[in-house]
């Protein structure tokens, strides 16, 4: 009834050759501590070396639904693997809300945008409903890798679900006339850095249309090369 012992039976009867009574040497290993991370991982590491990598999602598969910490080390192994992030969301990644999140803040780290996309649609399609938070860390992580149409079409799905009205008669700006301190606070809303020796408000007396303006005060301590208020705009 000790896990590492059946695991040690399995390895060198593999290397001897003798597949059938390894595989119920690692059958053994598996029902004696089904959860145990490390019989997990070197079962699944064990059919890897055998070349038998759909048989070794399964043990892997359980390591990123119980044990979410280790989820970098599966999925930068099972990249030198198969080299296929797709193959990897298909196919390894449990379909539910929690890994699939897992997963996406992965994808985030290697820069791979459209792996990006279709991790944040499969788990759409799970129903899973991201925050305001979430979807603003997906479109600016978008922008930062040129994909623009991409961040803008979730951005346009987000102000529906919060019944924010999409700017009309061809504006691109959002809330160009600075009506709302935030309309999502992110994407392609409005940005406001602070900046020593300037100061941003709103001024309701002065308002080029709408109801007010945004004011920017300098406090002339500083030489102040002023360009932190912007916001980013998809161009058709």
């Amino acid at each position: 009834l000790e896990q590492p012992y059946w695991l040690s039976v399995a390895r060198v009867l593999y290397r001897k050759g003798d597949r059938t009574t390894a595989d119920q040497a690692l059958e053994r290993a598996i029902l004696v501590f089904p959860l145990s991370f490390v019989g997990r991982w070197q079962a699944g590491n064990l059919l890897l070396e055998g070349g038998r990598i759909d048989e070794a999602v399964t043990q892997f598969s359980c390591i990123l639904s119980y044990y979410p910490e280790q989820s970098s080390r599966v999925y930068d192994l099972f990249l030198r693997v198969v080299r296929d992030p797709n193959w990897i969301l298909q196919k390894l990644v449990p379909s539910d809300a929690a890994c699939l999140t897992q997963y996406l803040s992965y994808v985030y780290g290697t820069g791979d945008a459209e792996s990006a996309e279709k991790v944040w649609a499969k788990r759409k399609s799970l129903g899973y409903k991201p925050s305001r938070q979430e979807t603003i860390a997906h479109i600016d992580y978008l922008l930062s890798q040129g994909k623009i149409q991409g961040a803008h079409q979730i951005w346009k799905e987000r102000l529906q679900e919060e019944g924010i009205p999409l700017p009309s008669d061809g504006n691109l700006i959002t809330n160009g006339s600075f009506e709302t301190d935030q309309i999502l606070g992110g994407g392609f809303d409005w940005r406001v850095n602070q900046v020593q020796g300037a100061t941003v408000s709103y001024d309701t007396a002065e308002a080029s249309e709408g109801k007010r303006s945004l004011r920017i005060d300098f406090d002339g301590k500083e030489n102040v090369d002023y360009y932190h208020v912007y916001q980013y705009v998809s161009l058709r």
